[in-house]
Parts: C-alpha cells; structure tokens; sequence
C-alpha cells in the first residue's frame, strides 16, 4: 500500500505542478513575465541564484569600466609622456644641430683665418727670402768691391814700395856720392 500511495502523490505532485504551470500561463502579460514564473516554480531559491547573478553581473561591469578607466588614464598617461619625450627629442636633435650647425660655421671661419694667416705668412717667407737674396746679392757685390778696391790698393802700395825702395837705393847712392865727394874734398 505504501507503493501506490506514493504512486498516487508523484501523480498528485505532477498534476500540482502542472497545474501551477498551467496556471502561470494564464496569468495576465504583467504578471506573466519571466520572473513570475520562476518564483513560482523555484521561489525563493531562484531568487537568491537571480539576485547573486545580477550582483556578480554589476560586479563584473563596475571592475570592467574601473579597469577601463584606469586604462584609459594608463593610457592617457603614457600618451602625454611619449608627447613629452618626443617634444624634448625634437628640442634636442634641434638644440644638437643648431650647435653642429655653429660649430661649422665656427670650423669654417677658423680654416679661413688659418688659410688667410697661411697665405700671409708664405707671402712674408716669399718677401723676406727675395729680401735676403737682395741684400745677399748686394752684400756680395759690395763684398768684391771692396776686395778688389783693397787688391787695388795693396798693388799700389806695393808699388809705391818697391819704388820707394828704388828711390832709397838712388837716395843711398846720391848720399854716397856726397859723402864720397865730402871726403874727396876733405882729403884734399
């Protein structure tokens, strides 16, 4: 007996929830919703499930759209820093060609001074080398000069030597004849 009377309250418990089902289906629109009928069939169970669906649902959102934000300032952040890193290589690669760009111009004018010092100094060499040949050549010339002036002179004061020396030997031989005809004359 027990068999068939929980045979017989399966069959009353399908008929009950059939007829709950049944029932649900004929509940008005505003009533008829989705949630009705899960209260219904699963109540206060269904509740809670729905309610920790909807809190995990807003949970997931309200971290998706905190992580979004953070990216999005992450973002932004990084943004204005590789603005800021790509502004002061700019400056720098400009800062380093202004002065490459100087120090060119500074190399320019210091290979111009150093070609003009160059050129005047090879001109002065140039001046003072001709300079040296004039005076050299002037020097020599003066130089022979003055020995054949003093050859010159040498000769004739050899000359006037040797004639001086044959005027002392007549000289001699007249004062010897003088003398001679002093003594002649005093011997007599």
């Amino acid at each position: 007996m027990t068999d068939s009377n929980n045979t017989h309250a399966q069959k009353h418990n399908k008929n009950t929830a059939q007829e709950i089902l049944e029932e649900s289906m004929k509940v008005s629109d505003d009533t008829g919703s989705l949630a009705t009928i899960r209260d219904i069939l699963f109540g206060k169970e269904a509740k809670e499930i729905e309610q920790k669906r909807q809190d995990l649902h807003q949970d997931f959102h309200q971290g998706l759209n905190t992580l979004k934000q953070e990216t999005h300032s992450q973002f932004e952040q990084i943004s204005a820093d590789i603005q800021t890193l790509y502004r002061l290589l700019n400056d720098e690669s400009d800062q380093r060609r202004a002065d490459t760009g100087e120090a060119n111009q500074r190399l320019e004018q210091l290979k111009t001074s150093l070609d003009d010092s160059n050129s005047k100094h090879l001109n002065a060499q140039d001046a003072l080398q001709l300079k040296i040949q004039s005076e050299s050549s002037r020097l020599e010339q003066q130089t022979n000069q003055l020995h054949d002036d003093i050859l010159a002179k040498l000769d004739t004061a050899a000359k006037e030597l040797k004639s001086d020396k044959a005027d002392r030997g007549d000289l001699a031989r007249m004062l010897r004849g003088v003398a001679e005809q002093l003594l002649d004359e005093h011997k007599s």
